[in-house]
């Protein structure tokens, strides 16, 4: 399984960046403070890595982006989710 830096790297170089410039934004400061943050804040983690970046995000990626990183959630937030879905079951 991969972690977030390395899903964050494969991210980039999928969506045609270089992989020199995924490494320096997998090990930039404030991208390691959003990735290690708990629940991830996909939003300003995309914010962290457009500052760093060379790699121009079109609305598609930036998207996509928000739509995979959004997916990391604290073990909080899935043991609510779980709690709730099975109440409505009972």
């Amino acid at each position: 399984m991969l972690d977030r830096q390395h899903h964050l790297k494969l991210f980039l170089t999928g969506c045609g960046d270089s992989q020199e410039d995924a490494d320096a934004v997998a090990a930039d400061k404030r991208v390691r403070k959003e990735l290690d943050r708990h629940p991830l804040d996909s939003e300003r983690l995309l914010k962290a890595v457009r500052r760093v970046s060379h790699f121009e995000f079109g609305p598609f990626q930036a998207d996509e982006f928000l739509a995979v990183f959004g997916r990391y959630r604290s073990p909080g937030q899935v043991a609510a989710e779980f709690s709730a879905l099975f109440k409505r079951h009972r």
